[in-house]
């Protein structure tokens, strides 16, 4: 049974939303929660209702079942899709029809992103800078401590592991921020060796596989406190969260994992042991190259990444053999989320109010 009010304040009647941006002109808090419906009706594929307070609507049916749950809505988001080294076909796209907003291409792209958490775009222009175009294609610089665009190139000094070219595990970034980067985007200029393989790993379906092996661990997993800490003496970000958070349904929300950087707090000692196999157990499953991906990005190659749901890594390389230079940046889920939406609105041929209502 459906609550009066809830239909009520559901209104898309002339005049109650405004066209462009669908927000309500009225305040829904002023109306009367205690209201009743006093008729309704089937009539040309909506639901017309007439209130105790003496107001009329009608809703489209299709909006109603959408709502209810028992259609799905042709603009949600594509579920995630669990993958290992299996994964065929590797999700890469073009730049070009992606700059130009092609809908069918835009949601090829972005539905792989959605679905496995990554794609890789090809013949992008390799000019230094041009990330930065891309990224605010797509959605909005997030920036860090290493700026809006940083470069990934071997120092002498490095301030971070990515600046050298030893081999690194399986990772997230930024696990000591509030919020942790949500998309991290590496943008491949110039690559002159024979090594520095990118690797990527499904840390959802790494989680999903540990709450089947060993639900005791996973639940410690997202339980136990730990502290990411990144400490440069005169820089120093700490987050306390879990290892694995779980949203409001208990589903997988996120992933921080980083070897380097995590300090668990004081627990119960057989708590601690859960945890210890379990977080032991992800580090063997996401290095295991069964379950990864490796690829050579390549000049003019731009990896979009989850930075919540995978982990990414690389393999050693010779700085002496040549000159390797990658500029990397943050954005946010906004962007990839908007965009996906209205590539699939495009193809239906409806907008604003229309795909609302429809």
């Amino acid at each position: 049974m459906l609550h009066p009010f809830w239909l009520r304040e559901r209104t898309c009647e002339a005049g109650a939303l405004d066209a462009t941006n669908l927000q309500r002109l009225y305040d829904a808090n002023d109306l009367d929660y205690e209201v009743s419906i006093e008729a309704c009706a089937v009539d040309n594929g909506a639901l017309s209702l007439s209130f105790s307070d003496g107001y009329e609507m009608s809703m489209p049916l299709g909006r109603l079942i959408r709502e209810l749950g028992w259609e799905p809505d042709p603009e949600s988001l594509p579920a995630r899709v669990a993958w290992t080294s299996a994964l065929s076909p590797f999700p890469y796209a073009e730049w070009a029809p992606l700059e130009a907003r092609d809908p069918v291409a835009t949601e090829h792209a972005l539905g792989n992103f959605w679905r496995y958490g990554f794609f890789v775009l090809r013949d992008v222009p390799t000019e230094a800078g041009t990330l930065r175009k891309v990224a605010q294609h797509l959605g909005n610089l997030v920036p860090t401590n290493f700026g809006e665009i940083f470069d990934v190139v071997t120092e002498v000094d490095p301030t971070d592991l990515a600046y050298t070219p030893i081999h690194l595990n399986a990772h997230s970034d930024g696990p000591y921020r509030k919020p942790v980067p949500s998309i991290q985007m590496l943008h491949c200029l110039t690559n002159e060796t024979s090594g520095g393989y990118s690797t990527l790993v499904d840390g959802f379906g790494a989680s999903q596989e540990l709450a089947v092996a060993d639900p005791e661990a996973y639940r410690a997993l997202t339980e136990v406190d730990v502290d990411f800490r990144y400490d440069m003496v005169v820089d120093v970000i700490v987050n306390r969260s879990h290892i694995l958070e779980l949203d409001e349904h208990r589903e997988f929300k996120q992933i921080r994992f980083s070897h380097r950087l995590d300090y668990v707090t004081p627990a119960d000692p057989y708590l601690l042991d859960s945890f210890y196999r379990g977080r032991r157990w992800l580090r063997d499953r996401m290095n295991d190259p069964v379950n990864q991906v490796k690829f050579l990005l390549e000049p003019g190659d731009v990896m979009i990444m989850d930075n919540h749901r995978l982990l990414h890594g690389r393999t050693a390389f010779d700085a002496s053999e040549g000159r390797r230079h990658l500029q990397g940046c943050y954005i946010d889920y906004d962007g990839p989320d908007a965009y996906w939406r209205l590539a699939r609105r495009q193809q239906s041929g409806t907008t604003g109010i229309i795909a609302f209502n429809g």
